[in-house]
């Protein structure tokens, strides 16, 4: 396989499991901190990626690296998912008075939507 091919076939790949989980061009790059023209010529094949790149994007996309290579999903989460795994990621080393205010301010943020109804359970 030419260089070129594997950029073509991985680049591929890139753009499916960005696809497959209704993330933006935008959104992807932002989490790979590189420009959405950038990220939109590695799913074209025209550039590569680092192998550091590669990591980040199969934690994104919570796949091992070689789905990216061959395309066998091997098990995978998914965007919100991800965003759910960062998230706890943030909260890890949070004190109790953190946790109470982010809790407050995501209950909060619910309450905006009218087809959600909030529930208190304070009680666990």
């Amino acid at each position: 396989m030419t260089t070129k091919q594997l950029r073509d076939k991985v680049g591929k790949r890139i753009k499916e499991e960005r696809e497959s989980r209704n993330m933006s061009v935008e959104e992807l790059a932002n989490l790979l901190n590189i420009s959405t023209s950038y990220l939109n010529l590695i799913e074209r094949g025209e550039r590569g990626t680092v192998q550091m790149r590669l990591y980040r994007l199969s934690q994104i996309f919570g796949v091992p690296i070689d789905t990216l290579f061959d395309g066998k999903k091997k098990g995978g989460i998914t965007a919100a998912e991800s965003r759910r795994n960062k998230l706890v990621s943030i909260t890890t080393d949070m004190n109790e008075k953190e946790l109470e205010c982010l809790i407050s301010t995501a209950k909060g943020i619910r309450g905006l939507r009218p087809d959600v109804a909030v529930v208190d359970n304070d009680e666990e």
